[in-house]
């Protein structure tokens, strides 16, 4: 017979393992009043418990601010976007982790949810020591962490806390979250808009290339503001379009191209931005569709990745950096040919991370560049990634073979609403390049994203501008005939005028 004091002892300790395995489970959800008292005898068993319940604590208090299920990221960051720091931990358990973008619904105990247990402790470990907030967390899986957004009580001081989590040996990384903005400007229309309609594409010369490419079977990823997949212009070349902003990954799936619907109702319409609606509508508007514009690659496929959103009463956009990591971790799982930041901001090491796997995966990455910013802001502060400036702007000081120049003034695109309008800045010039990489992997698939670009700029040529100013720009055709000689694409002849 056992000794009854032992018999006890074992019937507490079956006690705390029967609640430790209820929180994990999810089953005491919400009861942040309940406490487990820890001895000595219980050892790990207790400290497990312990951490369940300052898990559900913390979860519980940061549900007060961030809701569950479809509460926007916007609407987080607003609240206090300059007290929020990005900490990533290894995750080095064998469960498998969902792709990204798969979910982004907050962590109350949900068992089906991809972060392991091991990982779920450290984080409410983290929090409790710190005094930190969980706001959100994600999965990366493209570098094997788990990502959490902590919000840093007022009263304490950013750097400190940065600097006191980066000598925290669970911690594989820690920054501040940054705030990124998308480029480019609206212009005012012209009386008779049809005059300049085509001007970009004549400068390039693409309507010499389209004859015998299109763009068809490139698939191209647009990381911006949303793109109104419902235009006209856009329905049937936008194969796919997620949102990493506002919690609304599985509801914007539409089952067609260009259907509208109300889905659990929220408008397909809701998600449609001006920003990212033309940058896309300059790459792949449809072509021969008696209706609109013409993109650069009309035959390519998009898929819209919304990681910034309009600020109100705004037209342009806004990012962070937990937004974009998302996005980049999607674009890393499903690697499409060519990735569109039309944006810019400071050094990123998480973004700067992410961005060198899809680099090092053969994914071309183009993005635009603002000569009001530092000239090694992210994302072109990555060898590699194709930095393209408007062929309006003024000559900027460094080496004019480090930048690609293209239209980017007037460019008459697509607008939400079915709408059309004209738009300025690099973010236009950028998508102008991006679509004439499409242009040239259609027909050259095995060509490197280096190739690529050297090919671009060894084509470039110098054209007469909208106001008369001779400039430069990359040159469809040539590049075509240089990376598929005898393609039938004339080369370059000089001084060519900007319209036909």
């Amino acid at each position: 017979m056992l000794n009854p004091a032992i018999l006890q002892n074992l019937r507490r300790l079956h006690r705390r393992l029967m609640l430790a395995v209820l929180l994990s489970m999810g089953l005491l959800e919400g009861c942040s009043g309940f406490a487990m008292p820890v001895t000595q005898s219980t050892g790990s068993v207790a400290e497990d418990a312990e951490s369940v319940a300052a898990g559900t604590e913390s979860v519980a208090a940061g549900t007060e601010s961030v809701s569950v299920g479809t509460e926007s990221v916007v609407a987080n960051a607003k609240a206090a976007p300059e007290r929020r720091i990005l900490v990533t931990l290894t995750q080095t358990d064998p469960q498998p982790l969902r792709a990204a973008g798969s979910t982004s619904r907050q962590y109350v105990g949900s068992s089906t949810y991809t972060r392991s247990e091991r990982t779920r402790r450290v984080v409410a470990r983290l929090a409790r020591q710190y005094r930190l907030l969980e706001v959100e967390g994600w999965p990366i899986r493209a570098l094997g962490v788990y990502c959490v957004v902590f919000e840093v009580p007022a009263g304490q001081p950013m750097d400190d806390m940065v600097n006191r989590l980066a000598r925290d040996a669970r911690v594989e990384s820690v920054q501040p979250m940054q705030r990124f903005e998308v480029l480019g400007s609206r212009a005012a229309a012209y009386d008779d808009p049809y005059v300049e309609m085509q001007h970009g594409l004549s400068t390039m010369r693409v309507f010499d290339v389209h004859p015998s490419s299109g763009g068809r079977g490139v698939t191209l990823a647009v990381v911006d503001t949303g793109v109104d997949r419902a235009h006209m212009d856009l329905a049937a070349s936008v194969v796919m379009a997620k949102d990493f902003v506002s919690d609304l990954s599985r509801k914007d799936q539409l089952s067609g191209p260009g259907q509208l619907a109300e889905l659990h109702g929220i408008s397909v319409t809701q998600l449609a931005e001006l920003h990212g609606t033309a940058v896309a509508g300059v790459i792949a508007s449809v072509a021969n569709n008696g209706i609109g514009t013409v993109g650069v690659a009309p035959a390519s496929r998009i898929l819209a990745l919304r990681a910034c959103w309009e600020p109100p009463g705004g037209t342009s956009g806004i990012c962070n950096s937990f937004t974009l990591a998302k996005a980049l971790a999607f674009v890393v799982d499903h690697r499409p040919d060519i990735v569109n930041l039309s944006l810019t901001g400071p050094r990123d090491p998480l973004l700067e991370r992410l961005l060198r796997v899809a680099l090092d995966d053969g994914i071309a990455v183009v993005t635009a560049y603002d000569r009001d910013v530092e000239s090694v802001a992210f994302p072109g502060c990555l060898e590699g990634v194709l930095v393209v400036q408007s062929d309006a702007a003024e000559w900027v000081a460094e080496d004019p073979t480090s930048l690609l120049r293209a239209p980017g003034q007037d460019i008459l695109a697509t607008h939400p609403g079915d709408r059309y309008d004209f738009v300025s800045g690099s973010s236009f010039a950028a998508a102008h390049v991006s679509g004439v990489l499409a242009l040239l992997l259609e027909r050259a698939p095995g060509l490197k994203a280096e190739q690529l670009a050297a090919i671009l700029r060894s084509t470039s040529r110098s054209v007469a501008g909208l106001e008369g100013k001779t400039t430069h720009s990359i040159d469809a055709c040539a590049a075509l005939d240089r990376a598929v000689p005898g393609s039938g694409c004339v080369t370059a002849r000089g001084v060519d005028s900007a319209r036909r």
